[in-house]
C-alpha cells in the first residue's frame, strides 16, 4: 500500500470536491480538521475517523473485476485507486489518497474543485494536478 497526503491552498477551501470517478455517497456532517503533514496518519483517524465518514471518503476494490473496482481495468500497477478522503480547515484543503500496489511509476492525479458548490465543474474553477513519483511517497 502507498499513502500520501497533500495540502491545497486556494480560494474558497471550504468548497466540496467534485471527482468524476467517485460515486455520490450518503452525506453526513463533514469533519473539519487541521492535518499535520508529518508522515503520521493519526490526524485522519482520531478522535473521529475522517476516512470512514460518509460523504467524505470513497473506497474502491482491487482491480480483479468491474463489480468491485470502479476504475477497472487499470493500465498499469500503482495507478489503481483504493481510498480517497478529504478534510479542510480555514487555510488548507487536505487529501488522503491510497492506491493498490507500490511501484516506481509516475502517476498524475487530477482533483477538480467545485469552488461554488453547485455540483458542476465550470470555467474558472480550480483543478489541482499532483504528480506521484513511485513508491517513495514524494510528490
Amino acid at each position: 500500500m502507498a499513502y500520501n497526503r497533500w495540502m491545497y491552498r486556494g480560494p474558497n477551501t471550504r468548497a466540496l470536491i467534485a471527482l468524476a470517478f467517485i460515486p455520490l455517497l450518503a452525506q453526513s456532517a463533514i469533519i473539519q480538521r487541521s492535518i499535520t503533514v508529518d508522515g503520521t496518519m493519526t490526524d485522519w483517524t482520531t478522535p473521529t475517523d475522517i476516512t470512514n465518514n460518509p460523504g467524505q471518503f470513497s473506497t474502491d476494490g482491487p482491480s480483479i473485476s468491474t463489480a468491485s473496482d470502479l476504475d477497472h481495468p487499470v493500465a498499469s500497477v500503482g495507478r489503481d485507486l483504493k481510498k480517497f478522503s478529504f478534510t479542510y480547515d480555514n487555510t488548507y484543503l487536505y487529501f488522503w489518497v491510497e492506491r493498490y500496489a507500490s511501484s516506481s511509476n509516475v502517476t498524475d492525479w487530477w482533483f477538480f474543485i467545485d469552488n461554488d458548490n453547485d455540483s458542476l465543474m465550470e470555467t474558472g474553477e480550480d483543478v489541482l494536478r499532483v504528480k506521484w513519483r513511485g513508491s517513495n511517497g514524494k510528490t
